[in-house]
Parts: C-alpha cells; sequence; structure tokens
C-alpha cells in the first residue's frame, strides 16, 4: 500500500522531478544531465507504514486546459541563445497578433519577461528578502487584441493560469497555489473597486514580488496567509487607479488590427509554439542552481525605478545570453518615459495635474 501525494514540482537529491503535460513527471539529473520520464516517484517516507509516491496533480485546471504545461525538455545538439529564441516568438506571434510601432519595444520587453518567469524559482528561494516576478498588461477597448495578447502570453510563460476577472482573493490563491511560481493570466481584470484596500488589487501587488497577505478567518478564528509569488499579465479595458498596480505594470496600449489574422485562435497557435516551450524548460533545468540574482541592472538612477527593478530579470538572463545587455539601456528608457504618462493617470495623478492647472492659473 502506497499514500499518493499530488506534487507539480519537487527536488530529491540531485534529481529535479516537473510535471509536464500527459499527466507525468520529467526527472532530470543535474549531476549528469540524463533525463527520464515516470508517471510517480517514490520518495524514501513512510506514513503509518505506508510508503509515500508523488503524482502529478491532475484537477480541473489540466482538464480544461486552464494551464499549458511543455510535453518535454527539448535538447538541441547546440543550445540557442535567449535573443534566437526571442526573435522566434515575435515571428510566431505575429501570425496571431498585431502589434504597432509605437508599443513594439515594450510588447518586446513584455516577451523577454514572459521568459524570465521559467527561472523565477531558480533565482529565489523561500528565504530572499526581496524578489520580483513581473507585472505585464495591455489596456484598450473591445476590438484591440487583448485576449489575444494573453493567448501569446500564456504560449511562452512558465505554467500560465488562465481566468477571467474575480474579486476574491481565495479563489485565485488555490487556483494557483498548486503549481508554483505559475503565471496568473486574468482576461477582463477591471476591478470595480480600484482602491489599495481592494482584495485582488493587494493580492496582484503582493505577487509581484511574493509578499504574504493574512485574512483572518472567521470560521476557524485563525489567520490565513495567503503568499503567491509569479508573474502576472492582465488585459484591462482601462488603467487601474491604484498606483501600486500602475507602477509596477508594463503594459502596452491594445490596438485594432489593419492586416488580416485569424478571428479565433484554434489548436494550431498551442502546436506552433510547443518546440519554444520545450526548450525554455529544457534551459530552467540546465540552469537549476547557477542562475544567479542580478540585483543591480547598472542603469542612470534617473531612470524608472521600477523600471529598472522588473529589469534585473533581463539582467539576470545575461548569464545565459550576454546580447541581452545591448537591448536593456534602451528598454530602460522608453519605460521611464511611460511611467509618467502611466502615473498621470492614476487618482493620485489627476488630482497633483487639477492642482498644478489651479496654480498656474492663479499666477
Amino acid at each position: 500500500d502506497f499514500v499518493k501525494i499530488n506534487k507539480t514540482f519537487f527536488i530529491d537529491n540531485s534529481n529535479i522531478i516537473e510535471q509536464v503535460a500527459g499527466s507525468k513527471y520529467v526527472i532530470y539529473d543535474t549531476k549528469t544531465g540524463e533525463m527520464n520520464f515516470a508517471e510517480y516517484y517514490p520518495v524514501p517516507k513512510v506514513v503509518n507504514g505506508k510508503q509515500i509516491i508523488y503524482k502529478p496533480l491532475v484537477n480541473e485546471s489540466i482538464k480544461y486546459s486552464q494551464i499549458i504545461l511543455p510535453d518535454a525538455p527539448w535538447m538541441p545538439e547546440t543550445d540557442y541563445p535567449i535573443i534566437y529564441i526571442f526573435d522566434k516568438i515575435k515571428e510566431k506571434a505575429s501570425k496571431y497578433l498585431y502589434i504597432s510601432p509605437e508599443e513594439e519595444i515594450v510588447f518586446n520587453i513584455q516577451i523577454l519577461i514572459a521568459i524570465s518567469s521559467w527561472f523565477l524559482d531558480v533565482i529565489f528561494t523561500d528565504t530572499s528578502i526581496e524578489k520580483v516576478a513581473g507585472l505585464i498588461g495591455i489596456v484598450g477597448t473591445a476590438g484591440g487584441g487583448k485576449k489575444r495578447w494573453l493567448s501569446i502570453v500564456r504560449q511562452v510563460a512558465y505554467r500560465p493560469l488562465y481566468v477571467l476577472n474575480t474579486s476574491r482573493m481565495p479563489s485565485l490563491f488555490r487556483m494557483v497555489e498548486p503549481w508554483g511560481s505559475a503565471t496568473l493570466c486574468i482576461d477582463e481584470a477591471d476591478q470595480r473597486d480600484t482602491s489599495s484596500e481592494s482584495e485582488v488589487v493587494q493580492f496582484l501587488n503582493a505577487r509581484f514580488d511574493g509578499t504574504p497577505i493574512a485574512r483572518y478567518n472567521a470560521t476557524t478564528r485563525r489567520n490565513d496567509v495567503f503568499r503567491s509569488f509569479g508573474l502576472t499579465a492582465l488585459a484591462l479595458r482601462r488603467m487601474p487607479q491604484d498606483e501600486g498596480v500602475v507602477s509596477r505594470m508594463i503594459k502596452i496600449n491594445a490596438t485594432p488590427s489593419p492586416v488580416e489574422l485569424p478571428e479565433v485562435a484554434d489548436e494550431s497557435m498551442t502546436a506552433d509554439f510547443a518546440e519554444i516551450r520545450n526548450y525554455l524548460l529544457y534551459l530552467r533545468l540546465k540552469w537549476w542552481g547557477k542562475l544567479k540574482f542580478a540585483n543591480k541592472t547598472g542603469l542612470p538612477v534617473e531612470h524608472s525605478w521600477r523600471g529598472r527593478e522588473t529589469l534585473t530579470l533581463i539582467k539576470t538572463l545575461e548569464q545565459i545570453d550576454t546580447k541581452l545587455e545591448d537591448l536593456i539601456f534602451k528598454f530602460s528608457e522608453e519605460l521611464t518615459k511611460r511611467e509618467v504618462i502611466n502615473l498621470s493617470q492614476t487618482w493620485d495623478g489627476v488630482i497633483l495635474n487639477e492642482i498644478y492647472n489651479f496654480i498656474s492659473d492663479e499666477n
């Protein structure tokens, strides 16, 4: 007899065990580079005289394709640089999504942040004092490609969980928690209550740096602690009013496509990006324990602090591909310009602008 426990990721000595598509594990030996597959994984632990066996999780997220998992690590004879994968993602994305020239540079940043989501628990641990996961978004009215943008993010980010807007933090937490540092993709993410007191707004801000949130449970008379860390992608009709979300979010504006694109993306999109996901899984496993977080970008201090904070993720990826260094300064300049515009659209920014205009008129 065995005690079966669902696990989606764990480490056993030199083995990294990660759940992949098909309800199975890939077992990667970090010492030898060897790879095997298994439907379960026995561990030398006993409960009530029964051995513990870890099994892949099969829940609603799997059954209804709410999450997309890679099939298996793809190990080419020669490793491809991150820049090559970045270019392939852009090439494939252009078949499904129109990005205006004005938004292209920020979309490029979003792609690299999505790539970095595969390495979050490689570079950060539970004992890390400070973390950064990234928050990306698209804002605009219907017909601008918001859902399609989310679909692209789901193809290239780590363990993307797709959900329609909800105002309940516990439901979001319970969905994400079994999948570790999963990416949370929220469609129609506009909140009625956009204040900093909103549960979901707090949850989104907390996911950015892994800050725990305590909530008193009247039933159990105990505090429930919600802690979630991972990339978040939001599709919104309008900019949020919370300054924390606005300052953290690297967003593009939705733009109606002037070129013909598929009205509805089908399964071929998922197949189109499969090789990219499999290669990113390979890099994740290969670089486990080798990547060191780059906590300094070396960018000018007058550049956006929030922008520089997020760009540390791309700076960290320079250890895999040194060519990324050429992009970071240009990215930071653009984020600095955008931050001024974005913050002017929050309630605080609107009020400050009105005060400034009033003073200017008086003078």
